[in-house]
């Protein structure tokens, strides 16, 4: 199994659009407290917050403000994932002795999305066989339109929301069978000045297709790719 991402193009009404545009302050404010939650902890005790100790603390989050508690649960725990993998990889640069570069606040003009980890929570793909040209029923926004079509069909993982130039995106990751069975040789190609290709397939055999050179003589260029594509596929 493999995983593959579709993107879609979302077309909310106008009042959809209102909710939508909420959502990204709401899991930036989540991101930006979580963090000055880990600046005060550590300050104060030297000791450092996780994901598992945020996780917890969500919940207390989502009582005492009325608007989380009208988003999702499960996306407000993918924004506080996104902080901890960037914690992780800042740590990671100092150990490695490179230039780390401190986590900062974010603008709500920099979040432009959110995610979420569960297909049927917070979400649901409404779909056909092929997934394309489908609606999403997103918590507290309803049922919107999509437009898109998936290369690869599989089953629903993931999603992600995102708020790019004035336009809104469904991007949704599934696990699916690969269509390209892979080749049991390796084919090795190299494009040069003195031939145009020279393609090698380990023992199996060697060619060396010569430059056209085109002012020469003329020959088909489509000639020549067709005579590579036949030696690989002979040898692969």
């Amino acid at each position: 199994m493999a995983l593959r991402k579709i993107t879609y193009r979302m077309y909310p009404t106008e009042q959809q659009t209102e909710r939508l545009l909420e959502l990204p302050g709401l899991h930036q404010r989540v991101y930006n407290t979580a963090m000055e939650e880990r600046i005060r902890r550590y300050c104060d005790s030297a000791q450092s917050l996780d994901f598992a100790d945020q996780y917890k603390e969500l919940a207390a989050w989502r009582k005492q403000c009325g608007a989380l508690a009208a988003v999702n649960a499960q996306s407000l725990q993918v924004t506080l994932k996104h902080l901890d993998l960037a914690y992780t990889a800042f740590f990671r640069r100092v150990k490695a002795g490179k230039t780390a570069g401190f986590l900062r606040l974010k603008a709500v003009e920099r979040f432009s999305g959110w995610g979420y980890k569960t297909h049927d929570d917070g979400w649901r793909l409404h779909a056909r066989d092929k997934i394309q040209h489908v609606k999403v029923r997103l918590f507290g926004a309803g049922l919107v339109k999509l437009r898109g079509k998936a290369r690869t069909p599989g089953e629903i993982k993931t999603a992600q929301v995102q708020h790019k130039n004035g336009k809104w995106y469904l991007s949704v990751t599934v696990d699916c069978e690969p269509q390209r069975a892979g080749g049991t040789v390796a084919i090795g190609m190299d494009r040069g000045v003195e031939t145009f290709a020279t393609v090698c397939s380990g023992e199996d055999g060697t060619l060396s297709v010569p430059n056209p050179r085109f002012l020469d003589k003329p020959r088909s260029i489509t000639a020549l790719s067709v005579q590579v594509e036949q030696f690989i596929k002979t040898y692969s």
